[in-house]
């Protein structure tokens, strides 16, 4: 796992405007992204082309977290 900057795609252009933080774990493609609210989201996401610290999640995404709790639950401790 590793600290990156979250951004997300909106219409097929990708959005600078409120980049987030998160937590990628790369084995199972998915960020942890916490915006500055501090809301807390799950997406599946991929790292942007030549920028090993910044992910994409894709227009569109869900937020994992609503689906499965104990997922992140796992993915904080490390299950």
């Amino acid at each position: 796992m590793r600290r990156v900057t979250v951004k997300h795609i909106f219409q097929n252009e990708i959005s600078h405007d409120w980049p987030n933080i998160g937590v990628f774990y790369e084995e199972r493609g998915i960020v942890i992204q916490v915006d500055e609210n501090g809301l807390v989201e799950l997406f599946e996401a991929k790292f942007m082309e030549g920028l090993e610290n910044v992910v994409l999640v894709d227009e569109g995404a869900e937020d994992l977290s609503e689906m499965n709790p104990e997922l992140v639950v796992n993915l904080i401790i490390g299950g």
